[in-house]
C-alpha cells in the first residue's frame, strides 16, 4: 500500500467563477451571431460586430460598427 505525501490542489473559486462567467459571455455572443449569419449593410458591406455591455441584472448588446441607422434597424430586427 503506498501513501501518497502530494497536497491536494487548492481551487481558486474565484477564478472558476470568472471562467464560467466568461464562456457564458462567449455562449450569448455565439447564439447573436448565429442569427445574424450572411447579414451585412447593403449599402457599406459592413458585417455586424457585437459586443456585451454588463447592465444590473444582465447585458445589453451593442453594434460595435453600425455605419447607418438602416444596417442598425435590419441588426437589431434580426436579433428580436
Amino acid at each position: 500500500m503506498s501513501i501518497s505525501t502530494r497536497q491536494p490542489d487548492m481551487i481558486n473559486v474565484e477564478v472558476v467563477r470568472q471562467l464560467l462567467h466568461h464562456n457564458q459571455e462567449e455562449q450569448v455572443l455565439a447564439g447573436l451571431y448565429q442569427k445574424l449569419q450572411g447579414l451585412c449593410c447593403p449599402e457599406h458591406g459592413t458585417l455586424p460586430q457585437l459586443q456585451l455591455m454588463p447592465e444590473p441584472g444582465g447585458y445589453s448588446v451593442d453594434l460595435v460598427n453600425d455605419c447607418c441607422p438602416a444596417f442598425t434597424a435590419l441588426c437589431a430586427d434580426k436579433i428580436q
